[in-house]
């Protein structure tokens, strides 16, 4: 458990192209010992668990277990990570265009289901 929950925390570390120095400082802990749990492969303590993970904006939960508290996998993550970095008008174009796709979507299945 502990090796995945610092392949996640690396794989998320790259992923926003940023450092295990950063994230130790951004969640205020020591980067040597960030360094040893990660070494050693140990588990930090709850708080600090927490603590990366909010510097990572992500969950505890991704972090162990590969899924967040809303049971989404990595791709549906990162794209709520990248929402987030957006302005409210950019946010409603996107949802605008998911509106159009679920639209498109529930027409196709209501002509397959009609269909069969």
């Amino acid at each position: 458990m502990a090796i995945d929950f610092w392949e996640r925390v690396n794989e998320t570390i790259r992923q926003q192209k940023t450092t295990q120095e950063w994230v130790a400082n951004k969640a205020g802990l020591n980067y040597q010992t960030l360094r040893g749990w990660v070494t050693k492969g140990m588990l930090p303590r709850a708080d600090d668990a927490e603590a990366i993970a909010q510097a990572l904006r992500t969950s505890v939960d991704y972090l162990i277990t590969g899924k967040d508290s809303l049971g989404f996998s990595s791709p549906i993550r990162e794209i709520a990570q990248s929402l987030s970095e957006l302005s409210g008008e950019d946010i409603e174009e996107i949802k605008a265009i998911i509106d159009v796709k679920l639209a498109r979507r529930r027409s196709q299945e209501a002509e397959d289901s009609n269909v069969g």
